[in-house]
């Protein structure tokens, strides 16, 4: 069976991949938002698409499209704007660069700001096997480095 990949037009974003020295927060958190915004945005975009679909192959894209669109949001500039928090075992920051942050709330709260529905909280302080089961019915393990890549 072959998959459909569509193709994800991305919008250009303010630059937050700036060093944690060199950045001013208040135009940092601005951006911020507005990523959090952007991603509601193609949420509801995407929730309608589907919804209007009749065929199956047509709802299938726009899952694939979606995965790959919220695959990219994240990687290139949502968790970018975390890097520079500091971290604390304790730390439990909303604000990327403002205060500090464990590395459950890392994962959990720029999901959660995001789009997924999830406690932070109870993420956070999960295991990560637990984490992940909790976004995932389909859980993969690798031992090896290259067949993982």
């Amino acid at each position: 069976m072959q998959t459909e990949v569509s193709v994800v037009k991305v919008v250009a974003q303010p630059s937050i991949e700036a060093g944690p020295d060199s950045v001013n927060l208040d135009s940092l958190h601005q951006a911020y938002a507005q990523l959090r915004q952007q991603a509601r945005q193609k949420q509801s975009q995407l929730l309608t698409q589907f919804r209007e679909a009749d065929h199956p192959k047509e709802k299938a894209q726009i899952l694939t499209e979606a995965g790959a669109w919220l695959r990219h949001h994240l990687t290139t500039k949502v968790f970018p704007a975390w890097y520079g928090t500091t971290w604390d075992f304790n730390g439990y920051t909303a604000k990327p660069r403002d205060g500090e942050i464990a590395c459950g709330y890392f994962v959990s709260t720029p999901l959660m700001q995001n789009g997924f529905k999830l406690n932070r909280y109870r993420i956070a302080q999960a295991d990560a096997t637990t984490i992940c089961r909790s976004l995932t019915d389909t859980l993969l393990r690798f031992r090896d480095l290259e067949k993982m890549l």
